[in-house]
């Protein structure tokens, strides 16, 4: 069967492929490639050119190699040329009269997949590096007080378990932020979303914080420029979005600071500024803000509690709902975190 510019099915059956098909003979001289392996493969085939030229990886190389010598079909994964690439290459021998006529190579690009199977192990890797300090800490305080050595010292084992129990707290902290963040990859969809209004929301969330704020002096100012700020959101979304940065914003500030939430209406929907007069960042350090596990450090945040993943929440949770957020900060100024999020329909 052929059409009429005289191409047969099964050519443009190859064409239309989303897979790289490459063909060679016995002599892994190249007979035949697809548009797909011209462009993986970055070059266009010609008649006589060889296997070689196409993979000038040798381990790829040796890998069909062996592969079509074996005699039966396998499949491997691994990096083209300068690692820009992944590609899973499946190859399948064909022979005649018992001797070996050539093979049939598919390639597909695996790229995306094997990036985020390289994201997920880096992420359990420093999952397991976040936790493991917290607990470590914690077992030698009990170590030490399993001793007896201060059993004479009810005060000094009291200020070990203290320890133990803030150590506890922030690994607490940690997997609660590491499930929220997995049950939003999970389920996606916004099943509590309503009608919700900013300012209110905004209101009693500064008010949940008033121990902390009063204790350290601070002052908490917030100011709406219309009577209400309507969107549409899962109420939950948006306490954990604004109380991380109310958070943040208390926990990074100066004692007898000041916290100003605003909320005004923007072109492209409301937004929500919140500036603190706290200890601020250099532009080196706002540009890891949203990265996992990420924390500014200096002497200004040392003991200063934090998982690293409450900016990533935010992040997140806002682009579900198709919001931004910016940052802008002075070192011994403070910081402002913006929020501009969609107004409700």
């Amino acid at each position: 069967m052929s059409d009429r510019d005289g191409r047969t099915l099964p050519l443009q059956v190859l064409d239309a492929l989303h897979e790289g098909v490459v063909v060679v003979d016995a002599r892994r001289a190249v007979v035949l490639m697809n548009p797909r392996a011209e462009e993986v493969l970055g070059r266009r085939w010609s008649p006589g050119v060889m296997l070689a030229e196409f993979f000038p990886d040798g381990g790829a190389l040796e890998a069909i190699e062996a592969a079509i010598t074996a005699g039966h079909a396998t499949s491997q994964a691994f990096c083209h040329k300068l690692g820009a690439m992944v590609l899973e290459v499946g190859v399948s021998p064909f022979t005649g009269g018992g001797t070996g006529l050539g093979a049939v190579i598919l390639l597909s690009d695996i790229t995306a997949v094997w990036k985020a199977e390289q994201d997920r192990l880096r992420f359990v890797s420093m999952v397991a590096h976040e936790l493991k300090s917290p607990m470590s800490a914690i077992l030698n305080y009990i170590n030490v007080i399993l001793t007896g050595m201060f059993d004479n010292n009810p005060a000094k084992v009291h200020e070990m378990l203290e320890r133990c129990k803030i150590r506890g707290e922030a690994m607490l902290d940690l997997v609660r932020d590491l499930l929220y963040i997995n049950r939003r990859e999970v389920e996606r969809v916004r099943e509590d979303a309503e009608d919700l209004d900013l300012c209110a929301v905004l209101g009693e969330q500064t008010a949940f914080f008033a121990v902390q704020t009063e204790r350290r002096g601070i002052e908490v100012r917030v100011h709406c420029d219309a009577p209400r700020a309507p969107v549409r959101a899962d109420r939950a979304d948006l306490d954990r979005v604004f109380m991380n940065l109310l958070s943040n914003a208390i926990k990074y500030n100066r004692d007898h600071g000041r916290v100003d939430v605003g909320v005004s209406d923007a072109a492209d929907g409301w937004s929500v500024a919140i500036a603190d007069t706290g200890i601020g960042m250099t532009a080196a350090e706002r540009e890891g803000l949203f990265r996992e596990f990420y924390r500014v450090k200096n002497e200004r945040t040392a003991g200063i509690p934090g998982t690293g993943l409450g900016l990533v929440t935010v992040k997140r949770v806002l682009a579900d709902y198709g919001a931004k957020i910016t940052v802008d900060s002075k070192p011994g100024k403070g910081t402002t975190f913006t929020v501009t999020f969609p107004k409700a329909p």
